[in-house]
């Protein structure tokens, strides 16, 4: 189903000076411009984008928005005030939840008709993407993102574990468990995407390929599907292809308490991060650990109010397409550089041989050494 959708002039306008190639398409359509369900209700009901204007003219605060970045906040702060003792405890559901749900959505998905051409399509390898840089910029992104290296949150966790602990095994299970998770979420999207091709009478590869757009064409005009990815796809996308289930509803709920229970659990770990830092610089602040934290988490939901704004998902673009991305594999490249070239590979391959009673094989030393900086600084182009 779509609806007209209010204020596009307004969005064209603003989207066309942000240049957003998405919106450009969309203000080329005839009037009047149709859009998903999902999508009009993003736009209109929940962001209100229409009445910003770019940067120039960012809007009023959302109050619903804004009081769902406190609630959020407000969770946070009860996780972490007793350090890792209750942010553990909080780890048990944020970090378990989501793989009950993702095997539920899973399970629903191979049900339907026409998944398994849509795994089949997910399964087909292109190897002529291998040629493409951005293909492994987008990689090193996502595995940078999912992993944890170069936030600082590996190592402030990391202090609370025991001297000889087996960080060694850690990495390489944890390693495994984050591409696998990753795998099996391709099964889950795929599988839902086939369904949706199989009802809109559409080929995967073109649909994949060219980017046509998988809604009702009685209700659209000719209009693409122009790269859905990061909120377009969480937001937009997947919830307009829930929307064609039976019991839409629950499979809507579920997945959005999945998405919530994720974030929660990437706050939790970001924060910790600082709040260890600063405690491990000023022993004396950890009797008041929790004004700390309570002081944290103000100043990150103040910081994080620009987003509540109609025009937030301006702010929240611009920090996740030219902010995140670069500056974490540049940062990943420095500590590299300085680890085996400034203090040295064999010096580090003797304090891990004195933590876990084995040095490092020449694998390990050769990746850490030359592969692992030239891919970084590759992807960092």
């Amino acid at each position: 189903m779509a609806l007209p959708h209010r204020g596009i002039r307004a969005r064209c306008d603003g989207l066309l000076r942000g240049s957003s190639g998405r919106a450009s398409h969309l203000c080329l359509l005839p009037s009047p411009v149709f859009l998903p369900v999902s999508e009009a209700g993003l736009s209109n009901r929940v962001l209100q984008i229409q009445y910003a204007d770019g940067f120039n003219k960012m809007g009023t605060i959302r109050w619903e928005v804004a009081l769902c970045l406190a609630a959020v906040f407000t969770i946070v702060y009860f996780a972490l005030w007793k350090g890792v003792k209750s942010s553990g405890k909080a780890v048990w559901v944020t970090a378990t939840l989501p793989y009950v749900i993702l095997s539920i959505l899973l399970v629903r998905g191979l049900m339907l008709k026409g998944s398994l051409a849509g795994i089949h399509y997910y399964l087909t390898p292109n190897f002529e993407q291998l040629l493409n840089i951005k293909v492994w910029n987008a990689a090193a992104s996502q595995i940078f993102f999912s992993l944890g290296p170069g936030f600082g949150v590996l190592l402030a966790l990391s202090s609370y574990n025991k001297f000889r602990n087996n960080c060694y095994g850690d990495a390489m299970l944890t390693s495994f468990i984050n591409c696998a998770t990753s795998f099996l979420s391709g099964f889950v999207v795929f599988s839902v995407l086939g369904h949706m091709c199989y009802r809109m009478n559409k080929e995967m590869s073109k649909v994949a390929n060219e980017g046509e757009l998988l809604f009702n064409p009685r209700f659209l005009t000719p209009a693409y599907f122009v790269g859905y990815d990061g909120p377009s796809l969480v937001f937009i996308a997947y919830p307009e292809a829930i929307a064609t289930l039976s019991g839409s509803t629950f499979w809507a709920i579920i997945f959005m308490l999945m998405l919530i229970t994720l974030g929660l659990d990437s706050t939790f770990g970001g924060l910790e991060a600082i709040i260890t830092g600063i405690l491990d610089r000023w022993p004396h602040l950890r009797r008041r650990r929790e004004i700390v934290v309570l002081i944290m988490v103000i100043y990150c939901f103040v910081g994080a109010l620009p987003t509540t704004t109609n025009g937030g998902y301006y702010v929240l673009t611009l920090l996740d397409t030219y902010g995140a991305p670069f500056s974490i594999l540049f940062i990943v490249f420095c500590e590299c550089v300085a680890l085996c070239w400034c203090y040295g590979t064999r010096r580090f391959s003797r304090d891990v041989k004195s933590m876990l009673g084995f040095s490092p094989g020449l694998f390990w030393q050769i990746c850490w050494t030359f592969v692992s900086p030239l891919f970084l600084l590759v992807g960092c182009l």
